[in-house]
């Protein structure tokens, strides 16, 4: 026991010398007050513009439900979306379209036109898929939202 204090102790030397030599040098609260920006970031409303209806009408432009799932689509388009590493088949993705079909024909017809995308969007239904219908450059298939359009 007493011999490996003596090893271990050449060692903690060497890395407080490190740590004093290489390390940074410790900057004052002023200093640390002046580099950081206390401005507020703008809300982007081009992000979350398909849950804002600009209307005079209050229950309307405030609807309960409607800011719920675009609160909760949101949050999954700028924070899951980006650490969930699935590919999808069709560009845009699934999620952007499901925001686009909920802006072009509402709600509830969006979340059941959205669910028949998320459907369509696995590897067992890719056979269905052309390769005709494929994009060369990146492999996915191009959908707007006038394929749901009455003809």
């Amino acid at each position: 026991m007493p011999g490996q204090r003596i090893k271990l102790l050449p060692v903690l030397l060497l890395l407080l010398w490190t740590s004093i030599v290489c390390g940074q040098k410790p900057l004052s609260d002023l200093d640390l007050l002046k580099r950081r920006s206390f401005e507020r970031p703008e809300f982007d409303r081009k992000k979350s513009s398909f849950m804002w209806v600009s209307s005079g009408n209050v229950l309307l432009k405030y609807n309960p439900l409607s800011l719920t799932f675009g609160a909760l689509m949101y949050t999954y388009q700028n924070v899951l979306s980006k650490h969930i590493s699935a590919t999808c088949l069709y560009s845009p993705s699934c999620s952007q379209f499901s925001r686009k079909l909920i802006t072009d024909f509402g709600l509830v017809k969006g979340m059941f036109l959205s669910a028949d995308r998320i459907m369509r969007c696995n590897r067992i239904a890719a056979m269905d898929i052309s390769p005709s219908e494929a994009d060369e450059k990146d492999h996915k298939v191009h959908e707007t939202t006038a394929i749901y359009k009455k003809r």
